[in-house]
């Protein structure tokens, strides 16, 4: 049984996430925090924001200025459910309230192209972080008003897109060709690490989150086969014109 402790997310926490940005950053000396963040979860994405953008920094945050309205951006904090959700509880500890988490993921169906856009509205709970935020479920939901703003980007600015289902897992690794085979006749989309654990911690906190992926390789017919250049230059447009929406 996991976790350990039955039903611990009724259980208070003895670290708080506000405590914790209080005494490990210098967030106490800024002025007003932004209460939208884009959460990045490409570590490569970092460098076209800091090369196209003129940024100010504060507690290993990123603010951009978009048409006199102030964005921030969290990234660089790892990969996976734990380090995402660390990373959120630390933005929303600062006072964000609506989160557009941006990243790649792997295919599951055959239509899905390199470059392609996936708007998650729920992801499969199959990682171990969700279940300390939550009791059992199956799915975890996206903000259905945010998912429905980014769908409309899509469509607005012509751009190929699924609106639908992810599969979030902590095993990279152990993503195996039965559980391909089982989730792409589910008609679930892609794969990734951390859409569920997000969107069940921000339920949690009362916070506002949505997805969008960009297919960076494809694990259909059990071979794996893989476009990350390519991705990468749609997941920088797809920020950029996600910033920008963000901002009017």
């Amino acid at each position: 049984m996991f976790p350990i402790i039955k039903d611990k997310w009724k259980y208070e926490s003895v670290i708080s996430p506000h405590e914790y940005v209080m005494h490990m950053s210098d967030v106490a000396e800024r002025g007003v925090v932004p209460e939208v963040f884009i959460l990045v979860l490409s570590s490569q994405l970092i460098d076209h924001i800091r090369s196209n953008y003129r940024i100010t920094s504060f507690a290993n945050n990123i603010i951009i200025n978009v048409g006199g309205k102030c964005i921030g951006v969290k990234g660089g904090f790892g990969y996976g459910a734990p380090a995402a959700c660390v990373a959120l509880e630390e933005i929303i500890a600062l006072g964000a309230k609506k989160v557009i988490v941006i990243g790649m993921s792997g295919a599951l169906q055959d239509e899905l192209l390199i470059g392609d856009v996936i708007v998650c509205e729920r992801a499969i709970r199959d990682e171990g972080t969700s279940y300390h935020y939550a009791s059992p479920a199956r799915y975890a939901y996206a903000s259905k008003e945010i998912v429905d703003e980014i769908e409309g980007v899509m469509r607005k600015c012509n751009i190929r897109h699924y609106r639908g289902t992810s599969w979030s897992t902590d095993a990279v690794f152990r993503e195996t060709t039965k559980e391909v085979e089982r989730y792409g006749k589910e008609k679930v989309l892609c794969v990734e690490m951390e859409a569920s654990a997000l969107f069940t911690v921000a339920e949690c906190r009362g916070i506002d989150i949505a997805s969008a992926f960009i297919i960076s390789d494809s694990l259909v017919s059990r071979r794996w086969r893989t476009g990350f250049g390519k991705a990468f230059k749609s997941l920088c447009a797809l920020f950029d014109r996600m910033l920008h929406d963000m901002a009017s």
